[in-house]
Parts: C-alpha cells; structure tokens; sequence
C-alpha cells in the first residue's frame, strides 16, 4: 500500500479543507495517509485510519513570521517524511507547498505532488512583502516538482503564463462533490416563504459581499430575503453596510455551518459574487440540491462549470449572460448582478430551466468519478 503525506494549513473552515476531507474519505482504504497539519485545527470529518501530525510550533500570526518559518518546516517536514518512508507527497496551497518542494534538500525522497487551487496572479497582485515574496517562490520553486495539480483549467493557464511553469507538469483535476450526501442530508422543512437567495464563502474581500449586499439593496423588493453562509474578518463592514441601508430583516449573515446544505435546501438561488476563485465548491454543492446559479465571471472557476464549451473566454463578461449551466455576470458590478437576480427572481421558467440544467451538470463532478483521476496519479 502506498504511503501519501498530504500537507496543508488546517483542516479548519473552507474549500480546500472541506476537499482534504473528501479526498481523505473516499480513498483512505487504498492508500496509507498521513495528514500532515501546520496547524492543530480540525473543523472536518477525517477517517480513524489517517494518521494525522502537526508540524508547526507556536509562531505569530503575522505573514513575514509565516514567511519566515518556511525553511525550518520544510528541514522538519522532510525528516518525518523520511521517517515515514512515504511515496507522494502531496502538499496543498502556496505556502505548503513551498516546504514540500524545499523540504526535498531535508531527505524527502518522495515524489513531490503540488496542489494549485487560487488564481495566484489574481491573490497576489499587490506589492506587498507577501506578494512580493510568493509571486517569486512560485517561480522559483514550482517547476522542482514532479507533478502540479490545479483544480481549474483558468488556474493552470495563469501558472503557465504569469510564472512560466512548463505545461506538461501541470495537471487538472476538477474538485468533487458527495451528491448523495447533500441531497440526504440537512433536510429541513422550510420556514422561509419569500424568495431567499443564498452565498456560501467566507466573509472575505475576495468573495465581494459588498457587491452582493448592494445588488441586492438595488432589487427594492420586500418579498426576498438574502442568506449568507460564512465566517470572516468582513462581517464587521457588512453588518454596517446592513445596518445602514435598513436590511436587518432582509439579509441574514448565518456565521460559520457545518451542515451549509441545510440553509442551501432552502433556498430559490444561489450567488457567488467573488473577485477571484479557484474552483467554488460551493457552486458544486448548491448545483448538487437542485439550485439555479448566478455567478461572477471570474477568470478561474465559474466559467468552467457554468459554461464549460467556452472557458477560452473566462473572466471576459460584459453583461448578464444566460449560458448553458446557469447566469454569468461581469466581476465587482452591482447593477448587472442585480438584474441577474431580479430575473432569476421574477422568470419562472427561467428559474426551472435552471434547476435542471445545475441537476445535469454537477453529475460530472461526482466524488467517485473525480476520485478515479486521483487514483491515476496516485498510481
């Protein structure tokens, strides 16, 4: 059997961290894992047969002490992945991967897998020390691996042209998403009779809930309601914004949930608002209940999904696009994702067409038909 270290931040609440989890759970009877953590947090289900280990000490908070720590993980890393004899190692976001590919000069023999799941000229496009740093990493370091594992074909092609990693060492591998399990799980009679939007991301400035609140605000209807699933350092500016413009009984910010499903169910639509994406799972997961999607075009991830014959032209809308999977709009424009949900909110046989149409679609990410691409690489 062999033995994959899977290395990243935390298990703790996000898409990534919900993706570890999946992966861990569909294949922890092929191979030996073990979950190396730089941080001992764990908000998701991880078989008892895993084996997990917490790499870091008791560092700040602050980027340039989690720049800094880099070279010293990457020494203890790779003993314990010498220690632990294992095949693959597979590590999952920039900074993990980082100390998986340094980590090799430390005895790690293993093959060196990196995961890629954010647009990284989009993330860090400032100036910086963080950007500055990482955007110089990932040139440096990325093409030392073995294999590149995007979750997006927007984010293969943003390392292929903003970082010049060779194309052959970058693979795509789409997220997966458990069917099944959503559409039993949560269930709950609705409470709400207007009709509820709903987003699922953290409360962060690239998920955009400000241009969501202000489409939102422009709707002037009182017979709707907006649900928004997350927890992030921007609930303090949306509150206010909310407060201001008298929403209270309109927008709900429901905190962090571990069953989102249960909110998703009840729900008529679901939006993303996002700057930037990699791949949103959570456009999956309302797809996987049956929701209609509304969706910024961002130039990784939505695109893919909602319109997967014409990726080519990701991020380029300019106008509320009805395509093949659901309604694509341009990034940061209030005015165009208010029209989006007003006729998502007003169009009953749009809306319907839409059910199907996400129903249809998120059958190609099935958690064993994503997992059979896992099994190819792990092999």
């Amino acid at each position: 059997m062999k033995k994959i270290a899977l290395l990243t931040h935390s298990l703790s609440r996000g898409g990534t961290e919900r993706f570890v989890s999946i992966l861990l759970n569909a294949l922890h009877e092929q191979y030996e894992f073990h979950l190396v953590l730089l941080d001992n947090v764990v908000a998701y289900e991880i078989p008892a047969s895993v084996t997990c280990h917490i790499l870091r000490g008791r560092v700040g908070k602050h980027s340039v002490n989690k720049i800094l720590e880099i070279p010293r993980l990457a020494k203890k890393y790779g003993q314990l992945c010498k220690t632990l004899n294992i095949d693959i190692s597979y590590a999952l976001l920039e900074r993990p991967n980082f100390i998986n590919i340094l980590s090799v000069k430390h005895g790690n023999e293993a093959l060196i897998y990196c995961g890629e799941r954010c647009t990284p000229s989009q993330v860090y496009h400032g100036k910086g020390m963080k950007s500055l740093v990482f955007n110089f990493l990932i040139k440096k370091l990325y093409n030392r691996a073995d294999l590149i594992l995007s979750n997006s074909e927007g984010i293969r092609q943003d390392l292929i042209t903003h970082y010049a990693i060779e194309p052959a060492k970058i693979q795509t591998i789409y997220n997966p998403v458990n069917i099944a399990k959503l559409r039993d799980s949560g269930n709950v009679v609705r409470e709400e009779k207007k009709f509820t939007f709903v987003n699922v991301a953290n409360l962060s400035v690239y998920k955009n809930h400000m241009v969501l609140l202000k489409a939102f605000h422009k709707i002037k209807h009182k017979n709707v309601v907006l649900r928004i699933v997350g927890e992030g350092v921007m609930r303090e500016t949306l509150t206010k914004f909310i407060q201001e413009n008298n929403l209270e009984k309109q927008v709900f910010l429901m905190g962090f949930q571990k069953q989102p499903e249960a909110i998703t169910k009840q729900a008529d639509c679901f939006v993303l608002s996002s700057d930037t994406e990699g791949f949103p799972n959570v456009v999956l997961e309302a797809m996987a209940v049956g929701l209609p999607i509304i969706a910024t075009d961002c130039k990784s991830g939505p695109r893919e999904i909602l319109s997967p014959d014409n990726i080519i032209n990701a991020g380029s809308c300019d106008a509320v696009t009805l395509s093949d999977f659901g309604v694509l709009v341009p990034t940061n424009n209030a005015d165009l994702l208010a029209d989006a949900m007003l006729q998502m909110m007003t169009d009953d046989n749009l809306r319907k067409q839409y059910e199907l149409k996400s129903s249809e679609r998120v059958q190609a990410f099935e958690t064993a038909t994503i997992m059979e691409h896992f099994n190819q690489v792990f092999s």
